[in-house]
C-alpha cells in the first residue's frame, strides 16, 4: 500500500545536522510516510549517520556521482506517496507539519502545493532574528495575485516547507538548468494553472549558516547568475492565458486590448521594460528580445503596427535608450584590493599598492602585496601603519580571515564597518577599510585572506535603513 506522503530529504556534507533532520521527520504526528534520503556523495560522515537509522520507512540512496539536481529529481520521481514533501539535511520540521499540510490538501483538491511559515536557527540550533526569514511569512493570495507577486518581487516561498501533489511534483522537478532560482520557476509554473496555500504557522525551521555559505546562499558567485535565470523564468509568464486571465494578474494590461484584440507577448514585453526592481537589466533584456522576436514574424509585426502603432523605429528607440551593456557608464571590474602604507607621514593614498583578485565560488579570496618597492622608496623610514581596502566602487559585506606580514600574523580592524551580521562586516561605504599598526618596520610581503560579497540594490537599501534607525535610536537615547 502506498504511503500518504513521500518525504525526499537531500543530503550533502551536513554531518553535524543530518541526524536532527532525520529525527524531525521520524517524529511527525502523521506516521504514514516513506522517507527517501538521497546523499549526493558527501565527503564527510553523513552517509554513515544515515545508515545508522533502521526505521523501515527509510529508503536511503547513495549517489554514484555528485549530480546535484539530477540525483535530487530522480529521488522525487521514485516517490510512491500521494503527496511529496521536500526536506534538506540542515533544516528541521516541527512534529505536526506533515499532518497539517496533508489535511489541507485532502480538503482542497484545487490546491497543488502547501507551504508554511518559517523560523530560523543558526549552526548551533539557536533561534536567530527573523530578518532573514520574514520574506517567507507570506499571507495567502489567489494564484493570479501570486503570479503578480512573483513578477514584481521574485521568490518568497521556502522550498523545504513545501508539500506537493505527486503528479505536480513529477511535472515540476524536471528542469536541471536553473541552479540559483529553480524554486521560483516551479512556483510560477504551478500558479499558471493551480492554486497554492501557505499555512500561517512556522512549521519549518530553516538553518542559516554562518556567512550564508550554502548552495543557494547570497554569494557573489550566485548573484552573477541571477539575471540570466530571471530572463529564462520570465518566459513562463507567456503561459498566463487569454486576455481575461491577463487582466487578473496585470490590470494595467487593459491598455493593450484594442478593439477586442490583445497581443499578450507585446503586453509582457512592455511590462518588463517598465520594471523598476533590482533586476531591471534582466527584465529589459527579456522585454527587448521578445519585441525583436515579435517583429521578426510578419503576422505579429503587422498586428503590432495596426493595434499599437509600433514599428521598427519605435523598437530602435526603446533599445537605444537602455544602456544594458554599460556602454555609456563604467563597466564592472573584478575586485581590486588596495593597500596604503604609513611611514610616519600619514597613509600614502597617492601611491597605493594595487592587486586584482578573483574570489572563488564561496567568495573566499587571497591577495598578496609586494612591499619591496615601497620599502625601497622609503629606505630610512620605518613602516608604522597599514590601511587595506578589499574592494571599492560597490557596497559590500566582508569578512577578514587572516593577515600576515612575511608569514607572521598582523592584526587589522574594520575602520568603517556599518553593521555586523553572522560573521560579516557590512559596509555602507564603497570604500570598506581595515587598518592596523605594522609590527615589523621593514616587511617584504603582506598576504590577506578574506571573503567578499557585493550587496544587491535591495540589500544596500536595507543596510541604509537599519543605519538610519540605529542613528535615530542613539539620538533619542541622548
Amino acid at each position: 500500500m502506498s504511503p500518504k506522503v513521500s518525504v525526499v530529504l537531500t543530503s550533502y556534507n551536513h554531518a553535524p545536522f543530518i541526524g536532527e533532520a532525520i529525527e524531525s521527520v521520524l517524529a511527525q504526528t502523521l506516521a504514514d510516510f516513506e522517507l527517501i534520503i538521497i546523499d549526493d556523495v558527501s565527503t564527510d560522515n553523513s552517509w554513515e549517520i544515515i545508515q545508522s537509522y533502521t526505521d523501515p520507512r527509510i529508503r536511503a540512496i547513495r549517489a554514484e556521482r555528485n549530480y546535484c539536481a539530477r540525483n535530487f529529481y530522480a529521488a522525487v520521481h521514485s516517490a510512491q506517496g500521494e503527496y511529496v514533501a521536500i526536506h534538506h539535511s540542515d533544516d528541521l520540521w516541527t512534529p505536526e507539519k506533515l499532518e497539517k499540510q496533508a489535511a489541507y490538501l485532502d480538503g482542497h483538491p484545487e490546491c497543488a502545493a502547501v507551504f508554511t511559515h518559517v523560523q530560523s536557527i543558526n549552526e548551533r540550533g539557536e533561534l536567530v532574528a527573523p530578518d532573514f526569514t520574514k520574506v517567507f511569512q507570506q499571507p495567502n493570495r489567489t494564484r493570479h495575485q501570486w503570479l503578480r507577486y512573483f513578477f514584481d518581487s521574485y521568490n518568497a516561498l521556502c522550498h523545504p516547507s513545501v508539500v506537493l501533489r505527486r503528479d505536480v511534483a513529477f511535472r515540476e522537478y524536471t528542469n536541471y538548468a536553473p541552479t540559483v532560482l529553480p524554486d521560483w520557476e516551479k512556483w510560477i509554473r504551478i500558479c499558471c494553472t493551480h492554486a497554492i496555500h501557505v499555512l500561517q504557522e512556522p512549521l519549518t525551521v530553516f538553518r542559516r549558516h554562518k556567512k550564508g555559505r550554502s548552495q543557494g546562499g547570497p554569494s557573489t558567485y550566485n548573484l552573477v547568475r541571477v539575471d540570466m535565470e530571471i530572463m529564462r523564468a520570465l518566459r513562463l509568464f507567456r503561459n498566463i492565458g487569454p486576455a481575461e486571465e491577463w487582466l487578473r494578474v496585470f490590470p494595467e494590461a487593459k491598455q493593450y486590448i484594442v478593439g477586442g484584440e490583445f497581443v499578450a507577448d507585446y503586453a509582457l514585453a512592455r511590462l518588463c521594460l517598465e520594471h523598476e526592481g533590482a533586476a531591471r537589466s534582466a527584465y529589459t533584456v527579456f522585454g527587448l528580445n521578445l519585441l525583436y522576436e515579435l517583429m521578426e514574424n510578419e503576422d505579429t509585426r503587422i498586428r503590432l503596427e495596426r493595434l499599437y502603432d509600433f514599428r521598427a523605429p519605435e523598437l530602435a528607440q526603446l533599445a537605444g535608450r537602455r544602456d544594458i551593456f554599460n556602454i555609456r557608464t563604467p563597466r564592472a571590474h573584478e575586485p581590486v584590493a588596495t593597500l596604503a602604507l604609513d611611514f610616519g607621514q600619514g597613509f600614502d593614498w597617492k601611491h597605493p599598492l594595487l592587486a586584482p583578485y578573483a574570489p572563488d565560488l564561496h567568495d573566499a579570496y587571497s591577495v598578496t602585496f609586494d612591499l619591496r618597492p615601497a620599502m625601497q622608496a622609503n629606505p630610512r623610514l620605518p613602516l608604522r601603519g597599514i590601511s587595506f581596502v578589499p574592494a571599492h566602487g560597490q557596497l559590500c559585506r566582508h569578512s577578514l580571515e587572516d593577515c600576515r606580514m612575511d608569514g607572521r600574523p598582523l592584526q587589522l580592524q574594520a575602520a568603517n564597518a556599518a553593521v555586523l551580521e553572522e560573521g560579516w562586516e557590512v559596509f555602507h561605504t564603497t570604500f570598506p577599510m581595515y587598518q592596523g599598526e605594522a609590527e615589523r618596520p621593514r616587511g617584504m610581503e603582506l598576504t590577506v585572506k578574506g571573503s567578499l560579497q557585493f550587496l544587491t540594490m535591495d540589500e544596500s537599501f536595507s543596510v541604509c535603513t537599519r543605519l538610519e534607525q540605529e542613528n535615530a535610536r542613539l539620538q533619542f537615547n541622548k
